[in-house]
């Protein structure tokens, strides 16, 4: 079996910078909240303890998301492989022993020039991924090729 593409996917930069300004914003949501006047108190409290334990759930889903890389396989056939493994670990080797599932472009996919946002299926027992891959988590070529390679997939699972 030949290996078309095979990619690391390194932590995102901007998704980290994106979710500590989200988690910050929710922050200030929360003080405006438990602050304002017209609101009953009660409703204050859950307001702001809402958008307070969201920020912070958010601030440490993304600490414990920049610990992870996955590596992803496509073969000539148009069948995705991937595998998470931590930034500490060293990535799987490319054969294809080690990558037992197999994944499938899921409807709600979505390929823009800057990010993709793609939603894998195995068909076996219906397990789902969802991946969010920025532009600076791989490299400009490798990104490129990703792209292209999702394309073609997903043209070649549609037209049918």
């Amino acid at each position: 079996m030949s290996i078309d593409l095979s990619v690391v996917l390194h932590p995102s930069k901007k998704l980290q910078i994106l979710r500590i300004l989200f988690s910050v914003c929710l922050l200030q949501i929360g003080i405006v909240l438990a602050c304002s006047a017209p609101i009953p108190v009660l409703l204050k409290f859950i307001f702001a303890t809402m958008c307070i334990s969201t920020a912070l759930f958010n601030y440490f889903a993304s600490k414990s998301a920049s610990g992870h890389r996955w590596h992803i396989l496509i073969d000539g056939q148009g069948k995705i492989r991937c595998k998470a493994f931590s930034i500490s670990g060293q990535p799987p080797s490319d054969s294809a022993a080690v990558f037992q599932q197999t994944y499938y472009l899921a409807p709600g996919t979505v390929i823009w020039p800057q990010l993709l946002l793609l939603r894998l299926r195995t068909l076996d027992d219906d397990n789902m991924i969802n991946l969010m891959i920025l532009s600076d988590a791989v490299s400009t070529d490798e990104f490129r090729r990703l792209s292209i390679a999702c394309r073609w997939i997903g043209a070649k699972a549609y037209s049918v």
